[in-house]
Parts: C-alpha cells; sequence; structure tokens
C-alpha cells in the first residue's frame, strides 16, 4: 500500500464516528483499495502499442510456397510464382493475371486444415503494376472477405483479422478473387503469411458495488 494511500484512509478514520458514519467510511476505504489493486495489476500488463508477440510469424509465401501450400487453379488466371520484379523482399513475388472473369489466385492446404489459433492477422504486401485499381476480393475459408484495390507502382502492406473466425481457428485455402466478368491487369503478392500482431487487450477492472455516499 502507498504512503499517500495510507494517509487518505487515516484521514477518513480520523475523528469521532458514530456507526453510521464510519460504516460509509468503510465502504470508502474498501472502494480506494480495490482501485488501487486494480491499477497494480494493470501495470504489469503490455501496453497495446507495445504487446507480446505470441508467436513468430507463419509463412504462405517467402520467395516460394511454404510447405504444406498447394497451387490450386481457379478459373482463367495466370500465376507466376517466380516472378522476378517487382519483389518486396527477397528475390521473387506472385505475378497473377486475371485472363477471363470470376478467376483468381487460389492456394490451399493440401487439403488439410491449418490450425491459425495462435494468430490473429493475415498479412500481405500487393503491387498494383504499372496500372493498379484491380477489383479484387480475398477470401478466406468461407469465414472472410475483404476487398482490395491495388495501387500502382508501389507495395501497399493488407492486414486482415482473423478473429471473426473465432477460436480455435483454421484455414484451408486462401483465394484473391477477380470480382469482375472479365480480365485485369497483373498484379503481385509477396511476403503473405499468419502473424501474431502482438496487441494486448487488458481485460475490464473488476466490478464493484455502489457506495452509499449518505453523511
Amino acid at each position: 500500500m502507498t504512503v499517500g494511500l495510507k494517509s487518505i484512509i487515516v484521514k477518513l478514520l480520523a475523528g469521532d464516528n458514530d456507526w453510521e458514519e464510519t460504516t460509509m467510511k468503510v465502504k470508502w476505504i474498501t472502494l480506494i483499495a480495490l482501485l488501487a489493486l486494480s491499477v497494480t495489476s494493470l501495470a504489469g500488463l503490455p501496453s497495446l502499442t507495445h504487446g507480446v508477440r505470441a508467436a513468430t510469424d507463419l509463412p504462405v509465401y517467402a520467395d516460394t510456397l511454404a510447405t504444406g501450400w498447394q497451387d490450386w487453379p481457379y478459373n482463367s488466371a495466370t500465376r507466376n510464382y517466380a516472378n522476378a520484379s517487382p519483389v518486396h523482399a527477397g528475390s521473387a513475388s506472385i505475378a497473377v493475371t486475371y485472363t477471363g472473369g470470376w478467376s483468381g489466385l487460389q492456394i490451399g492446404y493440401h487439403g488439410e486444415n491449418l490450425d491459425v489459433s495462435a494468430y490473429d492477422t493475415f498479412r500481405f504486401w500487393i503491387h498494383g503494376g504499372s496500372t493498379g485499381g484491380q477489383t479484387i476480393v480475398l477470401q478466406i475459408n468461407d469465414a472472410i472477405e475483404q476487398g482490395i484495390t491495388p495501387q500502382a507502382n508501389t507495395w501497399t502492406q493488407v492486414d486482415v483479422s482473423l478473429l471473426p473466425m473465432g477460436s480455435p481457428r483454421a484455414v484451408y485455402n486462401i483465394v484473391w478473387f477477380n470480382n469482375t466478368g472479365g480480365s485485369q491487369p497483373t498484379f503481385y503478392l509477396d511476403d503473405v503469411a499468419f502473424v501474431d500482431s502482438g496487441t494486448v487487450v487488458p481485460p475490464p477492472p473488476p466490478s464493484i458495488g455502489p457506495c452509499d455516499t449518505k453523511s
């Protein structure tokens, strides 16, 4: 208990008190003690900005598809998993060209479910090529859909929350879907992974009942 808190309690108990006033002061002292305990407990938690990383990144693509991931053809789309330029990091990226409508880049986890419960975010970098503006919908299983419009001549990081999938959660396929009825210009993907963002949300302080403030 801090010196400041002790002095407050001493002042509350000082003087001649009748039973009702003493009861009220005891309630106030209890309230102060609970608040002090809550602050002490929360001080030991990681902050929202500097959360603890619970797991290392789980790669899906970094120069090549990670072990277990496979290319699953999806209608009229050409894919090059060893594209030399542009790249975000390393020596290769994925080049994707939609040559027909309602097509896509689809990668699957060899017919199995990959447990990603330790990760809260699906992250990748996307480059719109010389044109940009493609109409793309990212799909993870049948649980998540997010529209994406890549920028021309630049890499952009895209983070997609996995929390809507609940916990435990597993992934068996990922699709960058051509949400149009026609062809679209080439775009590029790189550094695809499941990550733990490290964000830790502290629990709410313990609830306490109403305090009698009658004097």
